[in-house]
């Protein structure tokens, strides 16, 4: 293992358990983005193991679907634009009052995943929505398999 992820594992740990005792609201986004029939997915260097939908954290004064898009290009590095959204999520799982808002989208431009510099990701990969790697992170594949059999997105507009 190296040091930098080593130091997201000891980081995540120590959140983790921050979390569990002040309980935080925390707003967050993650993104099924295509290109074609494929699927951009990234793995981390902390949590599970599994590939998992690009996403982070929404910043202050930050629309939540600007949000996935500057996820997408700092995970991945590709350019991406929304269409919709999927649905609004909510865990207590990892201790925090965790809400999730999952958006739908399209990759711009010809796509070359790859990741950053900063250690946060540790591959991005693009993956026919036929064939997706082993092993994935629960709550994506859910998303994905509820994107799949969905009737349409939920259209995104202001308050």
């Amino acid at each position: 293992m190296r040091a930098r992820d080593l130091a997201y594992r000891t980081a995540y740990s120590a959140m983790r358990a921050w979390w569990r005792a002040a309980a935080p609201l925390s707003v967050g986004v993650q993104g099924i983005f295509l290109h074609g029939d494929r699927i951009v997915l990234v793995r981390h260097p902390y949590g599970h193991p599994g590939w998992s939908l690009p996403g982070g954290g929404v910043g202050r004064r930050e629309a939540p679907e600007v949000a996935v898009v500057r996820e997408l290009r700092e995970e991945t590095g590709c350019s991406g634009e929304v269409d919709g959204l999927l649905g609004a999520y909510f865990s207590t799982r990892e201790g925090k009052s965790n809400h999730v808002l999952v958006y739908v989208g399209r990759l711009v431009a010809e796509p070359r995943p790859r990741p950053p510099r900063s250690g946060e990701v540790v591959a991005a990969a693009l993956f026919d929505l036929d064939d997706l790697p082993e092993p994935m992170s629960p709550g994506s594949d859910r998303r994905i398999s509820e994107w799949r059999a969905s009737a349409g997105l939920v259209p995104i507009r202001e308050w």
